[in-house]
């Protein structure tokens, strides 16, 4: 099969191309930085329009995988250029929570705006992925296999967001940390191993009669303080949480908001219309993968002062 990956440079289009690679298929990544793609692949590097436009000239592709359609726009110079492929949109869970009470498979109209309480940067993100999923939709009411794949935050090795080394870096240097509202919120996550698994197995063998949205939820719900509790264990460590209401942190220090990864997240039901369920794949049990992953990758530690401010800010409330 001849696919293509639309970013497929880090961590989980990365981790695609090559298991792709290494199970006999033919591969083309384009990426701003091609030389970064693993080996065995076809690179074609620059900016993305100038890309696809000169990709869409070459022999054509069974499969295209997107994972840097960021609006609208983007998504349909794919769908358009790519004509013969199966289209396979790379989007979040996010999308899902524009809307409190959805579903985690609910299409999203195009044009709606995210609550406001977000930082413009989330916001700007998750309309312009639910303008991407119309037009994935749009295709696929069409007649062409088209799908949008919402995944939730994914954690594992190469991972460039820095989520996961934000916890170890707490608790593991001896000092209090604060969880917001006690980190009592619920989050969902995903082991990239699995999702690259499942949409490798999706996109080569299930890529028939498909809707035209799958969500990659699992149902590992735990509450951020369990999460900081199982990371420190697995760093061997004790955890010092202390909790500080959003209200406060909102006024008085409302940079750690800016920061805190997981402290807006809100678990959602898994759907009928879920990866794992129509690929068959069974994920690994997330304690079991995240303490591996703890154990085995080293800690990247950052000093961008904010921790040092958490601490400040702490020692003028009695802690730390």
């Amino acid at each position: 099969m001849r696919l293509l990956i639309l970013g497929g440079t880090r961590f989980m289009g990365f981790a695609l191309a090559r298991l792709l690679v290494d199970t006999g298929h033919d591969v083309t990544v384009s990426s701003h930085r091609p030389e970064n793609a693993p080996r065995g692949v076809h690179t074609h590097g620059g900016e993305r329009g100038k890309a696809i436009a000169s990709l869409s000239q070459e022999r054509p592709f069974d499969v295209v995988v997107d994972f840097t359609a960021y609006d609208a726009d983007s998504a349909e110079q794919a769908i358009e250029a790519f004509s013969g492929a199966c289209y396979f949109l790379i989007s979040s869970i996010w999308v899902a929570k524009l809307r409190r009470g959805m579903l985690a498979d609910t299409p999203v109209p195009f044009g709606v705006s995210a609550p406001h309480y977000l930082p413009e940067v989330t916001r700007k993100y998750i309309e312009g992925k639910a303008g991407a999923e119309f037009q994935a939709r749009k295709a696929h009411s069409n007649g062409r296999l088209s799908v949008a794949l919402r995944l939730p935050i994914v954690w594992g090795l190469n991972d460039h967001t820095g989520r996961l080394d934000y916890y170890r870096q707490r608790v593991t240097d001896g000092a209090e940390q604060i969880l917001v509202d006690g980190g009592s919120n619920y989050v969902q996550l995903g082991w990239s191993e699995d999702m690259v698994g499942a949409i490798a197995r999706l996109i080569t063998v299930e890529a028939h009669e498909l809707p035209p949205l799958l969500e990659g939820l699992q149902e590992n719900r735990l509450t951020v303080l369990e999460l900081n509790a199982l990371i420190a264990d697995a760093e061997g460590v004790k955890a010092r949480p202390v909790a500080v209401s959003k209200d406060i942190l909102a006024r008085e220090f409302p940079a750690f908001l800016d920061h805190e990864p997981l402290w807006r997240e809100e678990a959602l039901s898994v759907s009928k219309a879920n990866l794992f369920s129509v690929t068959g794949w069974v994920p690994h049990e997330l304690r079991d993968w995240l303490v591996n992953l703890v154990r085995q990758v080293p800690l990247r530690l950052t000093d961008d002062g904010l921790r040092a401010e958490e601490l400040a800010f702490l020692r003028r409330y009695g802690h730390a």
